[in-house]
């Protein structure tokens, strides 16, 4: 499972009964989570190549060895989804079966007005950067702020409505302290950020210059799982929209649920809709066979 750098990975194991991590595991998923940790000065150095060329092939290898398995499929989670895509692109042996992908921005101008105001030259990732070299947590909140002006409202009311229930207001509680915790996003990683996917569309176009070679989505040919929320604000499914284009030589299925960005996985219509969606892909996508006959099929 590999995460957004925006928050934290705890959404995917949020509570008991509200757990993807759990339903997967039931399911007889063993399932392994990258934690990118809490950025400071050291990461703030951190490039796409750092993620996409270091980290996730060096986790899928670990998997790989401590599960005893041929191959592994990647989860990824916005930002956390496009870091996968690289990953596999730019690495065509990866030990990668297949991929599911949650809310993943390719078109950058369809996302939050700091976005488009960064494309448009009027502020620039320097301006917003502290004395560590990272994009401060509390401009993380306040960009979201933007795209949900009456979040708190909402929020309130939510509480609110959730008084009379104990599990659906601890449920409640526990999605606002995750959404509320935001952490620092890597200086140098947001830079290219915006160079290569807010300003000059290299994700839209399929084709992303990374460690001076051209990483093309286009050659990913395994079986690609796209789930959509149409009331995602953050990442709208226009956001979205290119990836069939972009992934053509794979074999994508998109699903689109009437959710919001963490509603995708959290909540009663995503443990009652989409993850038996997702648990049937995956089931279909890889089935489960013995090691011993994948390990000898992956060697021929």
């Amino acid at each position: 499972m590999v995460m957004s750098l925006v928050t934290t990975p705890l959404v995917f194991d949020l509570q008991s009964g509200n757990s993807l991590i759990e339903r997967l595991v039931d399911d007889g998923h063993t399932v392994y989570l990258i934690d990118w940790g809490i950025p400071d000065e050291i990461e703030a150095f951190n490039t796409l190549q750092t993620y996409c060329d270091d980290y996730i092939p060096r986790a899928v290898g670990a998997v790989v060895d401590d599960a005893h398995c041929a191959d592994v499929t990647l989860f990824g989670y916005c930002l956390g989804a496009v870091f996968s895509l690289l990953s596999v692109a730019a690495h065509p042996q990866i030990r990668v079966a297949d991929l599911v992908l949650l809310a993943t921005p390719v078109d950058f101008t369809r996302m939050d007005p700091l976005s488009n105001i960064l494309r448009n030259e009027r502020l620039e990732v320097d301006d917003l950067l502290d004395e560590t070299g990272n994009l401060p947590s509390s401009t993380m909140l306040e960009a979201f702020r933007m795209v949900e002006p009456v979040g708190e409202v909402v929020t309130y009311l939510n509480l609110w409505n959730s008084l009379s229930d104990p599990d659906r207001l601890a449920a409640h509680q526990a999605l606002i302290r995750w959404s509320s915790g935001h952490i620092p996003f890597p200086g140098t990683v947001l830079r290219q950020i915006v160079d290569l996917f807010i300003r000059d569309d290299a994700l839209v176009r399929g084709v992303v210059p990374l460690n001076g070679r051209q990483i093309d989505l286009h050659t990913i040919t395994r079986p690609v799982l796209s789930v959509l929320g149409s009331n995602d604000r953050l990442v709208p499914p226009a956001s979205s929209a290119p990836l069939p284009e972009v992934l053509a030589g794979a074999q994508l299925k998109t699903i689109e649920l009437t959710a919001g960005h963490a509603g995708l996985f959290v909540g009663r219509k995503a443990h009652n809709q989409l993850i038996p969606a997702v648990l049937e892909w995956l089931d279909t996508s890889n089935p489960r066979t013995p090691f011993s006959e994948r390990s000898h099929h992956a060697d021929a």
